[in-house]
């Protein structure tokens, strides 16, 4: 994560502006911007799958046999990640997503928990604020705040039921947490705040 806060070089006092008529100068005065970069490597992921009791415990999934890398050199969404690594604990390398038979083998699962990642994701969030002193004691100050301001597309994590065909190593979502740290997308906010 990277922040930065800078005081624009306009307007009386600064760099630039100086020499602008008073009512320009005045509009130009006082910006701020602020900048929060975050990027992150992907989530640790686990494969599972479901509808068989492996263990004999009466849980029907858990996770899966490791048979094989579950890591592509040039993952896409539509293949995050190789699903024919991972077979149904006990079931024949022919048939991996096919349960052994109607009686539990007695044990769970060989692959790891959070043995490959998803995607990776950045965003850059930005602020320009303006402090307008109205009388003394009194001021304004006027925001604009964007979440996400480049609106970059952060995809979600792909399935990862290997016994669900339609999605297993399928990325079908953006990344979004109802904007609780700000991912997802794009959303301005206009705002002015009295300071008194």
């Amino acid at each position: 994560m990277t922040q930065v806060h800078w005081l624009l070089p306009f307007g009386e006092g600064r760099l630039f502006g100086a020499g602008m008529p008073a009512f320009a100068r005045w509009l130009v005065s006082g910006w701020e911007i602020t900048d929060i970069f975050t990027a992150s490597s992907g989530d640790f992921l686990t494969a599972s799958y479901t509808g068989y009791d492996s263990t004999g415990t009466g849980i029907t999934g858990g996770r899966p046999d490791l048979i094989g890398d579950p890591k592509l050199a040039n993952p896409t969404r539509d293949l995050w990640f190789n699903p024919a690594a991972f077979a149904v604990p006990g079931a024949s390398p022919t048939t991996p997503l096919v349960a052994p038979g109607s009686a539990p083998i007695g044990r769970f699962g060989t692959s790891g928990v959070g043995i490959f990642n998803g995607p990776g994701w950045w965003q850059s969030d930005m602020g320009l604020i303006r402090q307008v002193p109205v009388r003394e004691g009194l001021k304004a100050n006027l925001f604009v705040f964007a979440t996400n301001v480049f609106n970059h597309i952060n995809p979600g994590n792909p399935g990862t039921s290997i016994t669900t065909a339609q999605t297993v190593g399928k990325i079908l979502s953006i990344r979004g947490d109802g904007n609780t740290s700000g991912i997802g997308p794009r959303v301005l906010t206009l705002g002015l705040r009295v300071e008194f």
